[in-house]
């Protein structure tokens, strides 16, 4: 179970870090990030049943999407994730 992820630079995600608990619920006004969280968090299971390759190839659109709308310079984005063994 991931109990952390920090992401930047993801789609409208620019500084995140987000703590997990059992049970988490994701709410907020419309246009605040949580459809580019959901949208992250998938990349990244993609990334991890498959393989990193498979991730990309999946969400090219929504990799584009992230640097071209961006009002800042193109910069990577970057996952890290703590988990627990349970």
């Amino acid at each position: 179970m991931i109990t952390n992820l920090k992401i930047d630079n993801f789609k409208s995600l620019k500084h995140i870090d987000v703590g997990f608990g059992s049970l988490n619920f994701i709410v907020g006004p419309n246009a605040s990030g949580k459809t580019n969280l959901a949208e992250a968090l998938d990349f990244l299971s993609h990334a991890i049943r498959e393989d990193l390759a498979y991730a990309v190839s999946e969400k090219e659109d929504s990799i584009t999407y992230a640097t071209a709308d961006s009002d800042a310079p193109e910069e990577p984005f970057h996952f890290r994730s703590a988990a627990n063994s349970k």
